[in-house]
């Protein structure tokens, strides 16, 4: 599922009226007559939930339209409830009816003919708002059709005033308000909230996905989206050149899919396993992690791995805490490394890594290692001179800030790119730019780092974003549950373990980042926000993976 900027999405409307010959408002009449259709839908389940009070749909609909095409699509819904029914008003916002222009102004001469009231707001003189507010007082549902996706910078008034009204009406009556394309206030391409914003029930977007509706906190104010088809030719899709989408289940089945005519990725991770095989045949991970008072990011990134699929898991750890990683593991093997007398590595580790190294399918490091200059040396001595995948976390990444050249080593000496998961704020030392510079521009951030340092970028937090430097992929899975620690070393042995059943870098990070969020997903129904643990995602890994490929053997509380 591709997700477009503004600028990508009037490329592809420009492509399928110019190109194509699709009419304008032909294109304006399928978004109307969609997001009429999620209203109808939306108010028939909600008097579901109150039909012990009420009986019947409700029929009082409010649209507020602006001046331009998203206007249009406003009169086109007045027009479909008005015809199904509705009581409607529409209610046009930043100017007069004379200033429409276009389409919109012919779907606003339709609603003028069939008898519609529509009330101007040019401005927001007290006594325009009261009848407004009039209009709303015994509205069952409201349209936000006033602000498109071209829109910029903080709503000016009186769509302010307007949408302030709206979020009143909504939150102090439950009235459910339907956004047209994307809530206005939202910023299109980056989901930022620069002034008011109009706090969606649904949201019913054209065409395609818009960054602004993924990335927070333009997410939180769409509500439930809705992607309406409306007719747009998939070749004028393909012609804007789109590089973002989101991860989805039928993606991940794909993957490798008749590439290089070897079988699917998705069916050696995802699927029964061939009866004639061993442990061998799924791969050995080598985990460098932990040092004294981080013995837990060493254990849980082991777990990442084995829960994933790995055949063997080694954990190669300072010699100082060694014994202790050992208990806290079962199923792993342990390692040694040379230590400093403090619990941390020293400069011996960087020769012993590679002794570890040996025989792995794929290495995970950086978790709990601390932040020393042995831990560099151990990371160089890697990206330099491993021969196999590496997987670059937390430590390892903190030690590497401003080192593009030196990660891009990596991919020379092993053939794969690195796998590098840092969060905003290691992405910020990683790129030399502050965390708030990270988190404006996200999909921009990890495309950056995956170009410059050669590498599979996965920038982690609220809807994780994963780049090979080509590409952007987002993942919808997992909840605020997760914001606890060792969530992180969890999903780098995670993607260490797909990576080491076969497959690529890119392959793993993708499978590792929606897996480990559906985990999360899963176990949230279990405990909830506050007591969700890292150690409880764990326990959901086999279910998620169980639920991805589509297996029945899930029981109803595993369900999300």
């Amino acid at each position: 599922m591709l997700v477009a900027t503004s600028a990508q999405m009037k490329t592809v409307d420009s492509t399928a009226i110019n190109r194509f010959g699709i009419p304008g408002i032909a294109l304006m009449e399928n978004a109307g007559r969609s997001v009429a259709l999620k209203c109808l839908e939306l108010l028939k389940l909600q008097r579901q939930k109150t039909e012990g009070e009420t009986r019947g749909v409700s029929r009082k609909a409010v649209i507020f339209a602006g001046k331009g095409s998203n206007g249009g699509d406003g009169f086109v819904v007045a027009r479909y409830l008005h015809n199904w029914g509705f009581d409607v008003v529409a209610i046009l916002t930043g100017g007069r009816c004379e200033e429409v222009k276009g389409d919109a102004r012919i779907n606003l001469n339709i609603c003028k003919e069939m008898g519609l009231p529509i009330l101007e707001v040019p401005t927001s003189e007290p006594e325009t708002l009261k009848a407004v507010e009039a209009a709303l007082a015994t509205a069952d549902l409201i349209v936000d059709a006033l602000l498109g996706t071209g829109s910029k910078g903080a709503p000016r008034e009186p769509v302010s005033s307007i949408i302030s009204l709206i979020n009143d009406c909504s939150s102090k009556r439950k009235v459910p308000v339907v956004a047209v394309d994307l809530p206005s206030g939202v910023d299109a391409d980056d989901g930022s909230i620069p002034g008011e914003v109009v706090k969606a029930t649904q949201t019913v977007t054209m065409g395609l996905l818009k960054r602004g509706l993924i990335l927070f906190p333009g997410a939180e104010a769409a509500g439930d989206v809705t992607v309406a088809d409306i007719s747009l030719p998939r070749e004028a899709v393909a012609a804007a050149d789109i590089e973002m989408e989101v991860i989805t289940p039928e993606f991940l089945r794909s993957l490798g899919s008749g590439e290089n005519g070897r079988e699917s990725v998705s069916h050696g991770v995802l699927f029964p396993r061939k009866h004639d095989t061993h442990k061998g045949t799924y791969g050995h991970v080598l985990v460098i992690a932990g040092s004294r008072g981080f013995t837990g990011a060493a254990t849980l990134a082991a777990m990442g791995a084995l829960r994933a699929g790995a055949g063997l898991v080694t954990v190669a750890c300072p010699a100082g805490i060694q014994d202790l990683v050992a208990s806290k593991l079962t199923e792993a093997m342990t390692v040694p490394l040379p230590d400093d007398g403090s619990g941390k590595v020293c400069p011996a580790a960087a020769d012993a890594v590679l002794d570890a190294a040996e025989g792995k399918n794929v290495i995970a490091v950086g978790p709990g290692l601390g932040r020393t200059q042995s831990v560099y040396l151990v990371i160089e001595a890697l990206l330099e001179r491993a021969k196999v995948p590496l997987v670059i976390d937390a430590d390892g990444l903190s030690v590497l800030g401003g080192k593009a050249p030196v990660i891009k080593k990596a991919a020379e000496t092993s053939g794969f790119l690195p796998v590098l998961t840092p969060h905003p704020g290691e992405m910020g030392r990683l790129l030399q730019k502050s965390t708030r510079e990270v988190q404006d521009d996200r999909p921009g951030s990890v495309q950056t780092l995956a170009r410059d340092a050669s590498c599979v970028a996965v920038l982690k937090g609220a809807r994780t974003l994963v780049s090979d430097g080509r590409r952007i992929y987002a993942n919808l899975t997992g909840n605020p549950g997760m914001a606890s620690g060792g969530m992180g070393d969890v999903l780098t042995g995670m993607i260490a373990g797909f990576i080491a059943q076969g497959a690529s870098p890119l392959e793993g990070a993708l499978l590792g980042v929606y897996l480990h969020g559906l985990a999360g997903d899963l176990a949230l129904a279990q405990t909830g926000e506050k007591a969700l643990l890292a150690t409880d995602l764990l326990e959901q890994v086999g279910p998620a993976i169980l639920k991805l490929s589509g297996a029945s053997s899930l029981s109803p509380s595993q369900a999300v």
